[in-house]
């Protein structure tokens, strides 16, 4: 794919700033894939475009901007490129600018998958521990919140992980302050 072989390069030449990506993005690759087994009525090629392309922002502009907002553009950008279709290119947009459920809501079962891919990967990444460790538990714990609410967009993926969050929330209740 050539999404995953983009994303690869862009990784290689910022990987010192964003290590984490290298880690991250196959994590919600898989999660996603899983979540495709539930929901089978889902674009695959749609969702497993989106997972590939909804952090290249950061990896171009960083963080000084909107990386939703830069993500969608360098996608849009991307798969015009790679001569994709005007329908494609707007549904694989529309999941990377609504994953995070902030300016855009996810409306589509592929937008979804992906919002919920992406939160449901911080359970079995380190992020809110990394979060607590750095005395933020606080934010941890207002992350995870997020993450319990992005996993209720998709009732199939909620009743499955819901004993996660609780754990976590158990975790950062009792986390050394």
């Amino acid at each position: 794919m050539k999404a995953k072989a983009h994303f690869w390069s862009l990784f290689d030449a910022n990987k010192s700033k964003y290590p984490w990506f290298n880690k991250h993005i196959p994590c919600v690759e898989n999660i996603a894939k899983h979540i495709l087994r539930i929901y089978r009525d889902a674009n695959a090629d749609v969702v497993l475009m989106s997972v590939w392309l909804y952090n290249i922002g950061i990896l171009t502009k960083g963080f000084e901007v909107d990386y939703a907002v830069s993500s969608e553009a360098e996608a849009r950008k991307f798969l015009s490129e790679n001569s994709a279709d005007s329908k494609f290119i707007d549904a694989v947009a529309h999941c990377i600018r609504s994953h995070r459920r902030k300016d855009i809501q996810p409306e589509t079962i592929e937008a979804k998958i992906l919002a919920v891919a992406d939160a449901a990967s911080h359970t079995v990444e380190p992020t809110y521990a990394d979060m607590a460790s750095r005395g933020d538990i606080t934010q941890a714990a207002e992350l995870l919140e997020q993450d319990l609410q992005a996993i209720a967009l998709l009732p199939g993926v909620q009743a499955e992980m819901t004993y996660v969050f609780d754990a976590w929330k158990k975790l950062l209740e009792v986390f050394p302050k």
